[in-house]
């Protein structure tokens, strides 16, 4: 530690004379944050930063002594602070709101995504509990799977599609009795883990189901057409014999 070294007290403004003092200087004088008790080097083998205590404390270069014990209070510096603008202040209040913004949501897309995943059935029943199945879907739950059954007709009942989820979590889809494995754009994933892709392949498959019957339907009419002209035909065929 370096110690003995000279400095002077000016008085305030006011007094003409000037006190010149010898001081010893020690640790007491100075702030912690002036003296270095470690010092570290870099390992030029190994790029690792070695820190090592120093035998004896150092002051760090350009440390001046700022506290005095049994001086006047003036003499002595120990907070440096200085006071907060308010334009400083409202950059801070803003900054420390949108970090607790960002940290809210995602704490809560974390929840969110938490609430769709599910790694067994009977996760799986579970999350279902919470969401809305579209009630064109009747779900049966059994041992070994959860099927989705798109029943139409129910007087005479015919099973239109259905999408079959197994205990690993694989997926089968059939419609109108025939396995699919493309939905219009969309393809049927092999397995499933999160409610949200489970429901869009539902989703695709009504499309599918509701596409497919309007061309149905429009076929049945296109033909009920032609036979009502067929029949106009052969009405004036008839009538022009007579």
């Amino acid at each position: 530690m370096q110690t003995g070294a000279h400095f002077f007290f000016i008085l305030r403004s006011g007094v003409s004379d000037v006190l010149e003092t010898f001081v010893q200087v020690c640790a007491d004088h100075f702030d912690a944050s002036c003296i270095e008790k470690t010092t570290s080097y870099m390992d030029p083998r190994t790029k690792r930063v070695i820190e090592v205590a120093l035998p004896v404390p150092r002051l760090r270069p350009g440390s001046v002594p700022t506290v005095f014990p049994g001086c006047p209070s003036y003499l002595s510096v120990r907070d440096q602070s200085t006071r907060e603008t308010p334009d400083a202040k409202r950059n801070r209040q803003e900054a420390s709101q949108l970090a607790r913004a960002v940290e809210e949501s995602l704490a809560s897309y974390e929840a969110e995504q938490e609430r769709d995943r599910f790694s067994s059935l009977e996760e799986l029943r579970a999350r279902l509990q919470g969401v809305s199945v579209s009630p064109k879907w009747t779900v049966i739950h059994k041992e070994e799977c959860s099927m989705f059954l798109n029943i139409i007709d129910y007087r005479e009942p015919c099973l239109n599609a259905s999408l079959t989820v197994f205990a690993n979590l694989e997926v089968f889809a059939c419609y109108q009795g025939s396995p699919i494995k493309n939905l219009g754009s969309a393809v049927v994933p092999d397995s499933v883990q999160k409610v949200n892709s489970l429901l869009e392949i539902l989703h695709n498959l009504s499309m599918l189901s509701e596409e497919r019957c309007t061309y149905r339907h429009l076929a049945q009419a296109i033909h009920s057409l032609l036979d009502q002209l067929e029949a106009s035909i052969d009405e004036g065929k008839r009538r022009s014999n007579l």
